[in-house]
């Protein structure tokens, strides 16, 4: 079979009028191991999409590469607030099926095991009383999706007394609301579970500069893994430290959002959208 398969490889060249790619020179005299060590390459890894371009395999034989290619296991690891303040907040899309858009963003060769989802519970505040009782319904909405892990980190208020701007010299106090060890639970299960074997694709969604140094560490302890960025929203620039150690970015844009939402009532449940949303 692999004879036959070069042999309709090296016709197609001649044909489009090409020259044969430098890595049919390795079977010059068909020499049986080379020839099925390029074969198992192609058919049986996940280096058939790289190797799909030395051999050429474009055209009618672009699929015959790339589909043979193995399903790599997939963990995401969402920053809830992150995600939030970055594409969520100012747009009416807050009813979010997290499952739903990865799988809608995520190329089919990833085959998403599980989501991370790291958050705090809300506390009420005196601007916003009515917080707490948007989050409920939406963790809720979120459980019933298997693949869901929270992680939660916690959620503080404190009065701070700050500088004004514009009158550097005098002070107000302010009410200063912060979510803590969100991050650092991130970047802890991102590399433990690289350590576990727990998958081959890792996808950070966030734009937060502080997880630079757990990404870099999975990607220096795990080289064979792939530790990739998903940015929450369009137009905004990423850090560009994570950036530069990802494999590969993704951005979230308005359209993702739209084309993954729940339903305005879970079916079989009596879980439903809040209304101010």
């Amino acid at each position: 079979m692999i004879f036959l398969f070069l042999r309709e490889r090296a016709k197609y060249f001649v044909e489009q009028g090409q020259d044969l790619p430098p890595a049919f020179n390795l079977c010059a005299g068909f020499n049986l191991d080379i020839v099925k060590d390029l074969y198992h390459i192609i058919y049986d890894t996940t280096f058939g999409f790289s190797c799909g371009f030395a051999l050429g395999c474009k055209g009618p034989f672009w699929g015959l590469c790339h589909k043979q290619s193995i399903k790599m296991r997939t963990t995401i690891y969402v920053d809830g607030l992150n995600l939030y303040y970055r594409c969520l907040r100012k747009t009416e899309f807050k009813w979010l099926d997290l499952s739903l858009l990865f799988t809608n963003l995520l190329d089919a060769k990833y085959e998403i095991n599980r989501i991370n989802y790291f958050f705090a519970y809300i506390k009420p505040l005196p601007f916003d009383p009515e917080a707490k009782d948007r989050q409920s319904p939406y963790l809720r909405a979120l459980e019933t999706k298997k693949n869901i892990t929270f992680h939660i980190g916690n959620f503080t208020k404190r009065k701070v007394e700050m500088h004004l701007w514009d009158d550097p010299i005098s002070t107000v106090k302010v009410i200063r609301a912060e979510e803590k060890g969100s991050d650092v639970n991130l970047a802890t299960n991102l590399l433990n579970d690289a350590w576990k074997d727990q998958y081959d694709a890792a996808f950070v969604v966030s734009s937060d500069p502080d997880l630079k140094e757990g990404m870099r560490l999975a990607k220096q302890e795990f080289p064979k893994k792939q530790i990739n960025l998903i940015t929450p929203g369009s137009g905004r620039q990423a850090s560009k430290e994570l950036k530069y150690i990802a494999d590969h970015h993704f951005e979230i844009i308005q359209e993702d959002l739209k084309n993954a939402q729940f339903p305005d009532t879970i079916p079989d449940t009596n879980i439903t959208k809040p209304r101010s949303w």
